[in-house]
């Protein structure tokens, strides 16, 4: 992301050689956190400061945009604060609440006023991890091999460097993908989102290089 750099974007942009620890920014005398110093509306950035969502504004995001002096509290929107949103309740999550007036903003495959119904489902919403016609179980996990996500028909959309039907093979690999995390046209190569990419980015296929979100950079 940006104000970061470093082989694996552990390192504060003017941070020298010696990486911030957890939740510290600037020149690591700067603590921040998406959920107390950007109240979840927000992500921290290289500074410490916070970089808003849509639809949310203030040094800590707990604007929403229209409200002036007065924000809502947490969870809480509309022009007169008499909206309640969760991603969780609210946009069965597969969306998130909007600002303005706390609708859900749904996600890619999803539709329906809670995100709750698949694209082609017609008025009847799936439970959790159904798809399609409700009939079709997906999950990012265990049907995606977490290296992709569920689209409506509960089918998978894999991630850059992965395909096949479970997402489970890597470029190039043919018929015998490596296990978990593990990469390379020998499959000798170790990469983790957590600490290879240091959450900032994703493994790739091919290689087990990382792809860094928009905003980072590094190895």
């Amino acid at each position: 992301y940006a104000g970061w750099g470093g082989e694996h974007c552990d390192r504060a942009d003017g941070g020298g050689d010696t990486p911030c620890r957890k939740n510290l920014y600037g020149e690591c005398d700067v603590v921040c956190t998406m959920a107390s110093t950007c109240s979840n509306h927000g992500r921290c950035m290289g500074d410490g400061s916070c970089e808003c969502y849509a639809g949310w504004f203030g040094e800590h995001c707990d604007r929403a945009d229209g409200f002036g002096d007065n924000p809502c509290g947490k969870d809480i929107y509309s022009q007169d604060c008499s909206d309640r949103c969760t991603m969780e309740g609210t946009c069965s999550n597969h969306g998130r609440c909007m600002g303005d007036d706390g609708s859900c903003e749904c996600y890619a495959g999803w539709g329906g006023e809670h995100c709750d119904r698949a694209d082609g489902g017609g008025d009847t919403p799936c439970r959790k991890n159904l798809y399609g016609e409700c009939d079709v179980v997906c999950t990012m996990a265990s049907t995606c091999s977490n290296h992709g996500r569920c689209m409506g028909d509960g089918s998978c959309e894999c991630y850059a460097g992965w395909f096949g039907e479970h997402c489970d093979r890597a470029d190039g690999f043919g018929d015998n993908p490596c296990g978990k995390d593990i990469y390379s046209q020998d499959c000798s190569d170790r990469c983790t989102m957590e600490g290879t990419c240091s959450n900032h980015g994703r493994c790739m296929g091919d290689d087990g290089s990382c792809e860094c979100y928009a905003g980072w950079g590094g190895e």
